[in-house]
């Protein structure tokens, strides 16, 4: 029963994000004076919006929803893992680091099918921007954190660290 319980709350959240189209930062102006992305004006937007991302993981190529919000927020999808476990949606930030470059991060739960929290996920990617515009390609580092812990204090040691894993991206095009 948590089960279904916990697949209804998801399905009335991604119905609250569509309706909200898909931006659940604040304004913009709010959201710069927040300590979000700053840099070269309109240097976000080259970045800002929804990617199909891969990941090559030791299990294997991962498949992920992701966004790049306005205002410097990450969004992705929830997945299963090969492990009977699933990432729930995970949440973050991101910043354009260079012209090309962008710098993101987001932290998930790992749950099993019961909805015990099994590990803390948290993952840093750096990529770079095509010429084109439509693709991002860099490395990500996975970071594993035990349950009844911060993960975001810095004291707290990853209990597994994976390095150097390849990412890349496609933008969803505003058809």
């Amino acid at each position: 029963m948590r089960r279904y319980l916990a697949f209804a709350v998801v399905g009335l959240a991604v119905l609250g994000l569509a309706l909200a189209g898909g931006r659940l930062t604040l304004p913009e102006t709010l959201a710069r004076s927040s300590g979000s992305p700053v840099g070269v004006p309109g240097l976000e937007t080259m970045f800002s919006g929804g990617w199909l991302l891969y990941g090559e993981e030791p299990s294997g190529t991962v498949e992920v929803l992701l966004a790049l919000n306005g205002g410097g927020t990450t969004v992705i999808n929830a997945t299963p893992t090969p492990a009977e476990l699933f990432n729930t949606t995970g949440i973050g930030s991101w910043k354009p680091v260079g012209p090309r470059e962008v710098t993101a991060s987001f932290m998930c739960f790992v749950r099993d099918y019961l909805m015990n929290l099994r590990v803390y996920e948290r993952a840093v990617f750096s990529m770079t921007l095509s010429d084109d515009g439509n693709m991002l390609e860099g490395t990500a580092v996975i970071y594993i954190y035990p349950p009844g812990q911060n993960p975001l204090d810095p004291a707290v040691e990853p209990i597994v660290t994976v390095p150097d894993l390849p990412v890349w991206a496609y933008r969803i095009p505003p058809e």
